[in-house]
């Protein structure tokens, strides 16, 4: 599925070339390129966690799911292990370094930036310390971490929460976000007239001067962007500096529930968000919901799913 693009890095990196294994996911557009080491492929549990992908992973293990797997041979200077998602990230596990590309030229600029801003937040605990960015290329280079198991989600957004009181939380009124929801819809061209109003009937039924929260958000939070370093959690794959309403990366990182007010977890998390978000929760998933539309496709099933199962008060 990106075959070609991973060939031309790896041709870019040049060195010896080794035999990879691809397991992709095409439904959400993934893949896994591995060589068959034992450290490479223990390395792939946290990402094959899933009751159908942890038969899978148990299948590698036995090294029996192999022989029906696509090889490649690639650059040996991209590690042992590469996950294609948003970005191709290469995992070499003997100088515990981490390598990002982009899958297209489209996103480099944004890329560059986003990487930057990491740097910067690095050095406030928020993030992995980057080695080096090539604007070039481009890729960056920064430190490998061992990924986030399960168990503290309340702990992860007591850290990401922290992150948003340091870079200030500010306000903004209903209309003002209400209309900036409908000027987005109309810039990422999405038809949809029963998002529109809806959003019409918010201002109905809600005062127009009610204050929403905004913070400097994450942008794409899940549990694969959380890290341990020294007992602590931090986080990576951060968008550049992006403004969104407080309620935003809690909504992503539960993105798969069927209805977030029955999630005890998600509930347990609700507690430490300031007591306004908690009385307007409705408000804030609905408007989340329809800021996901102004996202990926993907997005779009999240926000379906958010908006058909909350209505505002």
């Amino acid at each position: 599925m990106f075959e070609r693009r991973i060939e031309e890095i790896s041709k870019k990196l040049g060195g010896e070339r080794k035999e990879f294994y691809i397991l992709t996911h095409r439904k959400h557009g993934r893949e896994i390129y591995f060589q068959n080491k034992k450290k490479a492929v223990m390395f792939m549990k946290t990402k094959l966690n899933s009751p159908i992908k942890k038969l899978i992973y148990l299948l590698l293990q036995l090294n029996i799911l192999q022989f029906f797997l696509k090889k490649i041979k690639l650059s040996s200077k991209l590690g042992d292990v590469l996950f294609i998602a948003n970005q191709i990230k290469t995992f070499d596990l003997k100088n515990k370094e981490v390598i990002s590309f982009i899958k297209d030229d489209s996103i480099k600029k944004l890329f560059i930036k986003s990487k930057e801003f990491q740097n910067k937040i690095s050095k406030e605990g928020f993030a992995p310390i980057i080695f080096k960015i090539n604007k070039k290329f481009p890729y960056s280079k920064e430190e490998l971490l061992r990924g986030y198991s399960g168990g503290d989600d309340l702990g992860i957004f007591k850290k990401l929460l922290s992150y948003y009181k340091i870079n200030k939380i500010t306000e903004i009124t209903l209309k003002e976000y209400v209309d900036f929801l409908k000027k987005e819809l109309t810039e990422k061209n999405v038809k949809k007239d029963f998002i529109k109003n809806l959003l019409n009937k918010i201002i109905l039924i809600y005062p127009k001067n009610t204050k929403l929260k905004m913070v400097k958000i994450h942008g794409s939070f899940t549990k694969e962007q959380v890290l341990l370093k020294n007992g602590c959690y931090i986080f990576t794959d951060w968008e550049e500096n992006e403004k969104g309403l407080i309620i935003q990366d809690l909504l992503n990182y539960f993105r798969t529930e069927r209805n977030f007010l029955n999630n005890k977890h998600f509930n347990e998390i609700l507690k430490i968000y300031p007591k306004d978000v908690r009385k307007n929760i409705k408000l804030y998933l609905v408007l989340g919901g329809v800021y996901f539309m102004t996202k990926s496709n993907r997005s779009l099933e999240i926000s379906n799913k958010l908006i058909s199962h909350l209505k505002p008060n």
